[in-house]
């Protein structure tokens, strides 16, 4: 009996010295994961430009701005309703890049077609201008949860079906 004893008393020891490992490896994966400084905000946010306010222009940040219902086809939907211009030219496709900036307060402003000045903009470059212009207040970029400014910008090619 006294060696049944003794063999149950060393596999209780090492039961409990395997515990106590295990349980000190818990401890150290969790309090390895505990952020050093609460008060500390990380952010991405990505400064290019700064408003003629000195206001900076972000073009990244933690909260990037939406479109009216929370999605990019609704916005590429829009630019189709609203985009209008009479072409009387044999083009198959136009290839646009825009850039424009979405306001702390969600307004559009500062809209333009990349690479071209004003002067050289065409019929459909205008158009486009217009409609983003005239377009419904966005959801306004935040970051460090604070409405900012975001400079936004994407291409587009349009294509134009051809009457035969």
């Amino acid at each position: 009996m006294s060696t049944g004893i003794v063999t149950l008393e060393k596999q209780w020891n090492r039961n409990r010295n395997l515990f106590y490992l295990i349980a000190f490896c818990a401890i150290i994966l969790l309090t390895s994961y505990i952020p050093k400084d609460d008060n500390k905000i990380v952010t991405n946010c990505k400064v290019v430009d700064k408003d003629h306010n000195g206001r900076l222009i972000y073009s990244l940040v933690d909260k990037m701005p939406i479109f009216k219902s929370k999605r990019y086809v609704s916005f590429m939907n829009y630019l189709v309703r609203n985009v209008k211009f009479s072409l009387d030219t044999s083009l198959v496709s136009y290839r646009l890049d825009v850039e424009f900036d979405v306001l702390d307060n969600g307004k559009i402003d500062k809209c333009q077609i990349n690479n071209k000045s004003v002067k050289d903009y065409s019929i459909i470059d205008k158009a486009v201008v217009k409609a983003l212009i005239d377009m419904p207040n966005w959801i306004p970029g935040k970051c460090k949860n604070k409405n900012v400014i975001v400079r936004y910008s994407f291409t587009s090619t349009i294509r134009f079906e051809q009457e035969m």
